[in-house]
């Protein structure tokens, strides 16, 4: 079976709109603003049909040649914007496969139940350009043992794209996500949400991680802690990071009420025109004296 390679981090920009052509609007100002693949909510589509997601892909398509395609309709358990049941859940995402879809994503818990399991493998028995992402989300903290997380989800589906995402109290706890690319065997998706987790949705690129998601702007975003298309563009200079880019560390205690707030990511200094590839993260301190954090 050939898959897209994984020769670069797409970034990623998730249509959330709640009706189709409102996620036709999201999709021109994806593609336009320099959006590299889509992730197409259908969970957040009002009055959901599988006719829906078909209709939408096909826009995609003459919008966007080219431009590859994530279908999701998440399970509300796992952060889903409607309460669909499961039947409509796994019907939307099989008639994209059909469709011609690049990537549909399915949450683990679901995919180990066989009857769901049996209903997405049949489309790619049958050659279907389809990928699985299977993934798993903790809305609490981290998880509490990641890799073995990984290990199972690609035991279970090992054609399939691992997905963690989990939220970070602390830029520290990102580095189970950074770990997990570090090591990855194969695609792999892992990030952090919450402000501390932004490190994780910069760094995917310099690690190989398949895709991160960047929303298209601050209303429209689907997690917590996603950046906007035009600062992952302008602010962090996604488009220059590579393998080779350097991260530089500044120390900084952040706190507001009491709690740590975001880290504070710059690519002021990343300009490769200054003949520099590199970016500076200035983070959070638990500690009055501080310590590097990354």
């Amino acid at each position: 079976m050939l898959y897209l390679g994984a020769t670069m981090t797409y970034l990623t920009v998730p249509i959330s709109a709640g009706d189709v052509a409102g996620a036709m609007d999201q999709v021109a100002a994806a593609l336009e603003g320099g959006a590299e693949m889509l992730e197409l909510r259908t969970d957040y589509l009002e009055g959901l049909k599988p006719e829906m997601a078909v209709e939408l892909l096909a826009a995609v398509r003459s919008a966007g040649p080219g431009v590859p395609v994530i279908v999701t309709c998440r399970d509300p358990r796992e952060g889903g914007a409607n309460d669909y049941g499961e039947d409509l859940r796994i019907r939307v995402l099989v008639a994209a496969m059909d469709a011609g879809a690049e990537y549909i994503d399915i949450e683990y818990a679901n995919f180990t139940k066989p009857e769901i399991r049996g209903r997405v493998a049949v489309p790619l028995a049958w050659g279907s350009v389809c990928r699985l992402i299977v993934s798993a989300h903790d809305f609490t903290g981290r998880f509490e043992n990641a890799r073995q997380l990984y290990g199972d989800i690609v035991e279970a589906c090992p054609d399939g794209v691992p997905k963690l995402v989990y939220t970070a109290g602390h830029i520290n706890d990102s580095f189970d996500a950074i770990d997990l690319l570090d090591e990855r065997r194969g695609d792999c998706i892992a990030l952090c949400m919450g402000p501390a987790g932004q490190i994780s949705r910069v760094l995917p690129r310099k690690m190989g991680g398949l895709v991160t998601f960047a929303s298209l702007d601050e209303s429209s975003g689907t997690a917590p802690g996603q950046v906007t298309l035009a600062q992952m563009k302008e602010l962090y200079r996604h488009d220059g990071i590579d393998a080779d880019t350097e991260l530089f560390n500044a120390v900084e205690k952040i706190r507001k009420g009491g709690r740590h707030v975001s880290p504070i990511l710059s690519g002021d200094i990343s300009s490769r025109s200054r003949g520099c590839n590199s970016f500076s993260s200035t983070c959070p301190c638990r500690s009055s004296i501080g310590y590097p954090c990354c």
